[in-house]
C-alpha cells in the first residue's frame, strides 16, 4: 500500500511536472504574447508586434524576440529590439528579500527618437502623466535621487549581469531653425553587480558610434545608494560641424572642419551632501581645424591637444599640464569701421545684463597652465579702416610657456619668437604673471621692415616709405598697482637704411643710413622719457617751396582740423599739460648730412643744397631752465662754410633758442631768381658774409644781422609784378662804399611760422628792407658816413638872397665828403623860391635899381664916366631927388600932401612886377652856387652833379624848413 502511495505520488509529481513544464513551455507563452501585445499597445498608444515570446519555467526566464513598436502614423517603426532575455534568481530573491536578475540581455535594442518644432520628443508621448504627477514637488525642486533611494521603500534589485549589444538610435530634432539628425550604431552596454541597496560596486561599460564614425566610450564604477561613479570617459572623431544647428546662434561664425577627441578620468562621490566632482588626466585633442566667418578662412588649426590636466569642481581649479598647438594660421581683420572681426565672433546678448546680485559673488576659477607650446604659426592682420588696406604677416609664431597661472601672486615663464614675411625677426622672453598684472620681459627686434605699414603712414602723411628696417634690444616691465599700473621700456633702438618720398610727386624727402637711439628709458605713470645719445648719419633731407607757397613739409605732414567745431575754449590761466612730465634726450650727434632746398614759387627755380652737416645738440631736456649747447657745422654748396653755435631749450613749453649763425663767402649770382623776382634786376656778380645772431623765443624771432656784400652788381632790369618799386641801383650805390661794398649791421624780427623762411629767400628780404630804407631815406643814410642826417638832403637861403652862409658851407661840406665815399652816387639839384618871401624881396631891389637908373641917366647927361648899375651907390641926401625923377620919369601924378617920399615909393613901387621868370632866374642862382661850391673842393666829379628846372617855382612845404631852398635828390 505504502509502495503505491508512493508510486502515485511519482506520477502524480511527473504528471505535475509535465503539466507546468506543457503550461510554462507551451501555454503559457501563447498566453502571455497576446496580452503583452495588448497591454503594450493600449499603454503605449501605439501599434506593437511580438513576434515570439518564450518562457523557462525551471530557469524562471524570459525571452522576447522581434519586438516592434510603430509611430503613430504606422508608417515607422518606433522602437524594437531582435531579442529580449531576462533570467530571475527566484531562490536568491527570496534569500536575500530583493529582486535578484542573473542576467538581462538586450540584442539590437532600436529607438527612433525625434523632437518636433515645439521641443517636444516623440517618446515621452508613450507615457502619459498620471494624476496628480510631481504634485508633491515644489515647481523649483529638484528630485534627490540619493534621497529617494534613501528614503522611499521599494524592492530591491540587484543585477548580476546586464548586457545590451548591437543597439541603435536614430535622433531627428526639428526644434532647430537647421534640422538635426545622426545615427547611433551600434550601441553597447555593460553591467556587472548592479544592486540599488548600496551593497558592492557595479563595473559597467558603454560603448557607441555614430554613423560618421565617433565613438563615446565610458568604462568604471557604479554605485548607486549613494550614487558614485569613478571611471574613464572617452570621445573619439567628433565633428565639430555637425552639430551647428546646436551652436550657431551662440556663435557668429562657421566651424567648417574639426575632429575633436576627447579622454579623462572622473569621479563622482554624492556621498555627501555636495557632490565631489573632478576630472583626472584628460586629454583633448583637436586636429584639422577651420573657422570661417563671411566667407573668409580666419583661423586653421592642425594640432591643439591639452594633456595631463585635472579639474576640481569643488575647489574651482584647473590644473592643466601641457598645451600645445602647432602649423596654424589667424587671419585678423579690421573693418572700415574699426571693428576687429575675432570681436564679433559672438552675437550681442539680447536683454537684460546679468547682473551679478549683492553677495553672490564667488571665489574665481584658478587656472594653471603647466607647459605651453605653440609653433609654426602665421598670423596676418588686414585693417581696412585705412585709405589704403594695411596687410601685414608674421610668420614662424613660436610660444614657449611655463607654470602660468590665475593664482594670486603667481608667477610664470614666458618666451615668443616669430618672424615678419621679410625676414625680421622679434623675440621675447621672461617673466609675467596674471593676478596682479606683471610682465618682466626681455625684448629684441632685429631688421623689422616697416614697409608694410605704409598704409598708417599715409593716413597721417603723403610719404611713402620706400624701405627701412628696425632693430631694438631691451626690456619690458608692467607692474599693476591698486589703482592703476605702471610701465618701464628700457632699450637701444636702430632704424636703418630709410628712405622716403613725396607720395604726390616721387621725390626724395628724407633718407639715411642710420638712426640710433641709446639707452632710452620710456615710463608710464609716471610718465617720462629719457634717451642717452641720438645719432643720425649719412642722412639727406629735401625742402620745397611750392609754386602756391607752401612747403613740402607741411603738405607731406598735413593735419587735418575739423572746423565745423568750435576751437576748446581753454580754462583761465590754464594749458595743456605735457604728456611726460620729465624729457631728457642726451645728445643729438649728426654726421655726414645733407639738405637740398628748392624754391618753385620762383622762377626760374631756386635750388642750394647744404652739404657735410656735422655736429652736436647736447643737454636737450625739459627742464624750464636748463639749455641745450648747440654746434654745427656744414657747407652752403659744399665750398660755403656754415657754423651755428649757441644754446636752446626746445623741449620746454615755449621754445628758446641763442644761436649765431655764420656764413662766408656766398656767391650772389644763384640768388638772381630773387632778385629778379623781389628787385626787378638779376644779379651779375658779389659776395655775401653774413654773421646772424638770433634769438628765438616762443616762435618769435629776433636778430643781429651783421651784413656784408662785395662787388654787389646788378644787370639789365627785368618786369616783374612782384618787384618793389624802389631806385634799386641808387639804394646800392648809396650802401656801396668806394670799394664797391656794403657793410651793414641789420636788426630783422619775424616768426618761424612764415612758410617762406629760407636762406635765399631771407637774404633778398634782407636786401630789400635796406634798399627801401636806403631810397626812401638815403640823407639819413649817408650822413651816418660823414656826420648829419636828413637835414643833408638840402640848403636853405635867405629871401631873395643866392649867397652861401656858413651854415650852408657847413651841411654842403658833409655833403661833399659823402659823395667822395660813395663814388656811384650823382647829385640832383634843384632850386626853389618863395613867392611871398623872395618876392618882397625881389620887389624891393626892383624898386631901387629904378631909383639907380635915374642917377644913372643924370650922371650920363652931367657927362660923367659910365659905370654898370651894381656900381651906383646912393647917399641919403640923394635918396629923395632921384626918387622924384624916377616917379616923374614913370609918369605918375604929382604927389600930394605932408609924406610925399612914402607916396612916391608906393607909386613907384605899384609900378613894378615880380615875375615867375624873376623867381626862377633866382632858384637858378642858389641852385648855382651851390654846384659851383661843391666842384670848388675837387672831391666830385662835375659829371655828377646836374641843375634840375624845378618843376614848381614853391618846393614841397616841409615843417619849418623855409620856401627858399635848395633840394638835393641822390640818383
Amino acid at each position: 500500500m505504502e509502495k503505491r502511495r508512493s508510486t502515485q505520488i511519482v506520477v502524480g509529481v511527473f504528471i505535475c511536472l509535465i503539466v507546468y513544464t506543457l503550461v510554462g513551455f507551451l501555454l503559457l507563452p501563447l498566453i502571455v504574447k497576446p496580452i503583452l501585445t495588448d497591454k503594450l499597445s493600449q499603454f503605449l498608444q501605439r501599434e506593437v508586434a511580438i513576434e515570439t515570446v518564450r518562457i523557462n519555467p525551471y530557469s524562471l526566464s524570459l525571452t522576447i524576440r522581434d519586438l516592434e513598436v510603430k509611430t503613430e502614423e504606422k508608417s515607422e517603426i518606433l522602437a524594437s529590439w531582435s531579442e529580449f532575455y531576462v533570467n530571475l534568481q527566484s531562490l536568491s530573491s527570496l534569500v536575500n528579500r530583493a529582486l535578484v536578475i542573473k542576467e538581462l540581455y538586450l540584442r539590437e535594442p532600436f529607438l527612433r527618437i525625434e523632437r518636433d518644432s515645439n521641443g517636444d520628443l516623440n517618446v515621452l508621448s508613450l507615457f502619459p502623466k498620471t494624476e496628480g504627477e510631481n504634485s508633491h514637488r515644489d515647481n523649483n525642486s529638484k528630485p534627490n535621487v540619493q534621497e529617494e533611494g534613501r528614503n522611499e521603500k521599494g524592492l530591491a534589485v540587484r543585477m548580476d549581469l546586464v548586457e545590451m549589444v548591437g543597439g541603435g538610435m536614430l535622433f531627428f530634432d526639428n526644434s532647430r531653425p537647421e534640422p538635426f539628425q545622426t545615427e547611433i550604431r551600434p550601441i553597447s552596454l555593460s553591467l556587472i553587480n548592479l544592486n540599488t541597496t548600496g551593497d558592492g560596486v557595479a563595473d559597467f561599460s558603454l560603448s557607441l558610434k555614430s554613423e560618421i564614425e565617433e565613438e563615446i566610450a565610458v568604462k568604471g564604477k557604479l554605485s548607486l545608494n549613494p550614487f558614485i561613479s569613478r571611471g574613464n570617459a572617452a570621445i573619439k572623431g567628433l565633428s565639430a560641424k555637425k552639430y551647428a544647428p546646436y551652436y550657431r546662434d551662440a556663435i557668429a561664425f562657421d566651424i567648417e572642419k574639426g575632429t575633436l577627441t576627447v579622454s579623462t578620468d572622473y569621479d563622482y562621490d554624492g556621498s555627501n551632501d555636495q557632490a565631489a566632482v573632478s576630472l583626472d588626466n584628460l586629454s583633448l585633442s583637436l586636429r584639422d581645424m577651420l573657422l570661417r566667418k563671411e566667407s573668409m578662412d580666419f583661423l586653421t588649426v592642425d594640432t591643439f591637444t591639452i594633456e595631463e590636466t585635472g579639474i576640481n569642481f569643488n575647489e574651482k581649479t584647473i590644473d592643466i599640464g601641457m598645451i600645445s598647438t602647432s602649423e596654424g594660421t589667424l587671419s585678423l581683420v579690421r573693418d572700415s569701421d574699426g571693428t576687429l572681426n575675432v570681436s564679433t565672433l559672438v552675437p550681442p546678448a539680447d536683454g537684460e545684463e546679468n547682473v551679478e546680485k549683492e553677495g553672490d559673488s564667488e571665489s574665481p576659477w584658478i587656472v594653471t597652465v603647466k607647459t605651453l607650446s605653440t609653433d609654426g604659426y602665421t598670423v596676418t592682420f588686414e585693417d581696412r579702416s585705412t585709405s589704403q588696406p594695411a596687410l601685414v604677416k608674421f610668420e614662424n609664431i613660436s610660444i614657449e610657456g611655463e607654470n602660468i597661472s590665475t593664482a594670486e601672486e603667481s608667477r610664470g615663464s614666458l618666451r615668443l619668437d616669430l618672424q615678419e614675411e621679410m625676414g625680421g625677426g622679434f623675440s621675447t622672453e621672461g617673466t609675467i604673471g596674471v593676478n596682479p598684472l606683471y610682465v618682466d620681459l626681455s625684448l629684441k627686434l632685429s631688421d623689422f621692415h616697416i614697409t608694410p605699414f605704409q598704409p598708417y603712414v599715409s593716413e597721417a602723411a603723403d610719404l611713402i616709405i620706400q624701405k627701412g628696417s628696425v632693430s631694438t634690444e631691451g626690456t619690458l616691465t608692467v607692474e599693476e598697482g591698486e589703482d592703476a599700473f605702471s610701465l618701464t621700456l628700457k632699450t637701444d633702438v636702430a632704424l636703418s637704411d630709410f628712405s622716403s618720398a613725396d607720395s604726390a610727386k616721387g621725390e626724395d624727402f628724407f633718407n639715411f643710413a642710420s638712426l640710433s637711439v641709446d639707452n632710452l628709458n620710456l615710463r608710464y605713470n609716471p610718465n617720462s622719457l629719457a634717451m642717452g645719445e641720438i645719432s643720425l648719419s649719412d642722412f639727406y633731407a629735401k625742402i620745397i617751396i611750392n609754386p602756391d607757397e607752401t612747403l613740402n613739409v607741411g603738405e607731406i605732414f598735413r593735419g587735418e582740423k575739423d572746423e565745423s567745431e568750435p576751437p576748446a575754449v581753454q580754462e583761465a590761466g590754464g594749458k595743456d599739460d605735457p604728456f611726460f612730465e620729465r624729457m631728457d634726450l642726451g645728445t643729438v650727434r649728426l654726421k655726414k648730412g645733407r639738405i637740398n632746398f628748392t624754391d618753385r614759387l620762383i622762377k626760374p627755380n631756386y635750388t642750394a643744397d647744404l652739404y657735410e652737416i656735422e655736429g652736436s645738440i647736447s643737454g636737450l631736456t625739459s627742464e624750464e631752465a636748463a639749455r641745450a649747447d648747440v654746434d654745427l657745422t656744414g657747407k652752403l654748396d659744399k665750398t660755403i662754410p656754415l657754423t651755428i653755435k649757441g644754446t636752446t631749450n626746445p623741449l620746454k613749453e615755449d621754445f628758446f633758442a641763442d644761436l649765431t649763425i655764420e656764413f662766408k663767402n656766398i656767391e650772389l649770382g644763384p640768388l638772381t631768381p630773387y632778385s629778379q623776382k623781389h628787385l626787378g634786376y638779376p644779379i651779375d656778380k658779389g659776395k655775401l658774409f653774413l654773421n646772424l645772431e638770433y634769438i628765438i623765443d616762443k616762435r618769435s624771432i629776433s636778430s643781429e644781422n651783421k651784413i656784408f656784400i662785395d662787388q654787389f652788381t646788378l644787370g639789365e632790369p627785368v618786369e616783374s609784378p612782384d618787384a618793389i618799386n624802389l631806385p634799386v641801383k641808387l639804394a646800392i650805390s648809396l650802401l656801396q662804399n668806394r670799394k664797391g661794398e656794403i657793410d651793414l649791421d641789420v636788426p630783422v624780427s619775424g616768426s618761424l611760422d612764415d612758410p617762406e623762411f629760407s636762406v635765399g629767400y631771407f637774404i633778398v628780404k634782407i636786401i630789400g628792407n635796406i634798399i627801401e630804407k636806403a631810397v626812401t631815406s638815403p640823407f639819413a643814410l649817408i650822413g651816418g658816413l660823414a656826420g648829419g642826417g636828413e637835414e643833408l638832403g638840402y640848403a636853405e637861403f635867405d629871401y631873395g638872397s643866392a649867397t652861401i652862409t656858413d651854415e650852408v658851407a657847413e651841411k654842403l661840406d658833409k655833403l661833399d665828403e659823402a659823395l667822395y665815399s660813395r663814388p656811384l652816387l650823382k647829385l640832383e639839384i634843384e632850386g626853389h623860391a618863395d613867392t611871398l618871401g623872395d618876392g618882397t624881396i625881389l620887389k624891393k631891389a626892383l624898386l631901387d635899381n629904378k631909383i639907380k637908373s635915374a642917377k644913372l641917366r643924370d650922371d650920363a647927361r652931367k657927362g660923367l664916366p659910365s659905370i654898370s648899375l651894381e656900381e651906383i651907390v646912393i647917399v641919403p641926401e640923394e635918396y629923395e631927388t632921384y626918387l622924384a625923377m624916377a616917379y616923374k620919369e614913370e609918369g605918375l601924378p604929382e604927389p600930394e600932401g605932408d609924406k610925399k617920399v612914402e607916396e612916391m615909393e608906393k607909386g613907384l613901387s605899384d609900378t613894378i612886377t615880380v615875375t615867375d621868370d624873376d623867381l626862377r632866374q633866382l632858384a637858378y642862382q642858389r641852385a648855382s652856387v651851390i654846384r659851383d661850391y661843391i666842384i670848388a673842393s675837387g672831391k666830385v666829379e662835375k659829371e655828377r652833379i646836374f641843375l634840375l628846372e624845378p618843376k614848381s617855382l614853391m618846393p614841397e612845404n616841409r615843417e619849418n624848413i623855409k620856401d627858399s631852398r635848395v633840394d638835393f635828390q641822390l640818383k
